[in-house]
């Protein structure tokens, strides 16, 4: 049962202000397995929301390697289920702008902020436009110079958390 997924940690996360985690695959029926540069498509059953549900989960990152495995209707399908399910969600969206945008939790007078980014070298048609979804990318590579990531991302994620730090009083990336 995916409402049990959790129960061998739930005493843990039930004393949590905040229950933050990375969701590592589509949680989609819509398949289509992209698998491109890999061998492996990650995906879970959408009833899989239960456990996620059960355990309280507040906010999850959906920037990682594995976000979109299964294409672009997968991708979306769960993020609506996640919506639908009141559970918030950082680091890929609808486009470029939805990724981007942070997570503000209001807990015990305080708030806090969610940004999340995939590092990678491999993940470049994953990635977010203005008029196409998918994850917050920093692109990764030998041939720029180091630490070897991208300067523009570098810069967007800085900018990022900069303007989140004026509207958090704690920003978890």
């Amino acid at each position: 049962k995916p409402e049990l997924a959790f129960s061998f940690v739930s005493s843990i996360l039930n004393k949590a202000d905040i229950r933050f985690d990375n969701l590592e695959a589509p949680l989609s029926d819509k398949l289509n397995p992209a698998n491109i540069g890999t061998r492996t498509a990650f995906h879970s059953d959408p009833s899989a929301i239960a456990g996620l549900t059960a355990a309280g989960f507040d906010v999850l990152s959906f920037a990682n390697n594995h976000s979109m495995n299964h294409g672009e209707a997968a991708f979306m399908d769960t993020l609506e289920i996640l919506s639908k399910n009141k559970i918030a969600y950082a680091g890929g969206g609808a486009n470029i702008a939805e990724a981007r945008k942070p997570v503000i939790l209001k807990r015990k007078g305080m708030k806090v902020g969610f940004l999340a980014y995939a590092v990678s070298d491999q993940l470049r048609q994953y990635s977010a436009y203005p008029n196409k979804p998918g994850i917050v990318l920093i692109r990764l590579s030998p041939f720029f110079p180091p630490p070897h990531v991208n300067e523009e991302d570098m810069e967007m994620m800085v900018m990022d958390i900069k303007n989140l730090r004026k509207r958090a009083d704690i920003v978890v990336v």
